[in-house]
């Protein structure tokens, strides 16, 4: 019977893997990242389900702050006391959505700036939480009956800026290790900030095996942002089916959205087989 329910148990486990990587791609949002500038008071954005069932969505707020390594941190609520929060000042509609299958829906904000705000920036993450279904998909195990009810939700944040921007970023340190049992490697780099506002670009990584040779990409990471409440980010890309040799390794950090088409950051390393590290 343990060896029953165990079976159970792990079959379950897969199945709401599973259902969830489904729900993950169900849903499109765009844009993920919502700004407000100096003098923008109102914007959009659209929700689409790509999926084949549908789907209730409610929408709230949450504070979080970012980590060195770029995932978030739900902030308490005495953090959040002192943390440069948006949602006092945007209003956001409708606050509930039904989505059928390619249905879309706009979801419309507007910012109203208190009189005398302080020049800097101002974030909260504009929370989509999907409701579970009325009757909850299930599935039959060994005569097992198991009823699946996975709720997803979405988290972007929300942006907005009051003043001039003020920031600017710096490419410190850019080290290469390559796995022991696998045919690749982790570029890690640390991209210091200062300042009140956040960046947001593309970090793309270039070798070139000699002076004579064109650079190519061999590791990317689209849309990464700096936040202004850290003054030192840490940012890792894989860079597959690599092999060990001399060269020159370049990561760039080139600006997009307002700062498109700005190098903002770039550090180069000449790579040695002797400076390459091996980790597990």
């Amino acid at each position: 019977m343990n060896s029953l329910l165990f079976r159970v148990i792990k079959c379950s486990l897969i199945l709401i893997c599973c259902h969830s990587g489904y729900l993950q791609a169900s849903l499109l949002i765009s844009p993920t990242q919502v700004t407000l500038n100096d003098r923008e008071r109102s914007t959009s954005l659209v929700l689409i389900n790509t999926g084949q069932e549908t789907r209730t969505y409610r929408l709230s707020w949450q504070q979080k702050s970012v980590l060195e390594n770029g995932s978030y941190h739900n902030l308490t609520e005495e953090e959040a006391k002192t943390f440069p929060t948006a949602s006092g000042m945007i209003r956001f509609s409708p606050k509930q959505v039904t989505l059928k299958p390619d249905e879309r829906q706009t979801i419309r904000l507007a910012v109203r700036r208190p009189k005398g705000l302080a020049d800097g920036e101002y974030r909260s993450h504009l929370l989509l939480k999907a409701l579970p279904p009325k009757s909850p998909e299930s599935s039959n195990v060994n005569g097992i009956r198991i009823k699946l009810n996975v709720v997803m939700s979405y988290s972007l944040p929300i942006i907005v800026r009051q003043g001039e921007i003020d920031a600017s970023v710096a490419l410190t340190s850019v080290t290469l290790a390559k796995e022991k049992t696998f045919p690749r490697a982790t570029i890690t780099a640390l991209l210091n900030h200062s300042g009140r506002n956040s960046v947001t670009g593309n970090i793309i990584a270039y070798w070139q095996p000699s002076q004579d040779a064109p650079e190519q990409i061999v590791a990317r990471v689209h849309g990464y942002t700096v936040y202004p409440e850290l003054t030192q980010h840490k940012i890792q890309l894989t860079w597959p089916d690599y092999t060990p040799a001399r060269g020159n390794l370049r990561l760039a950090f080139e600006g997009v959205k307002e700062f498109n088409g700005v190098l903002l950051a770039e550090k180069s390393i000449l790579v040695t087989l002797d400076s390459i590290k091996t980790v597990p």
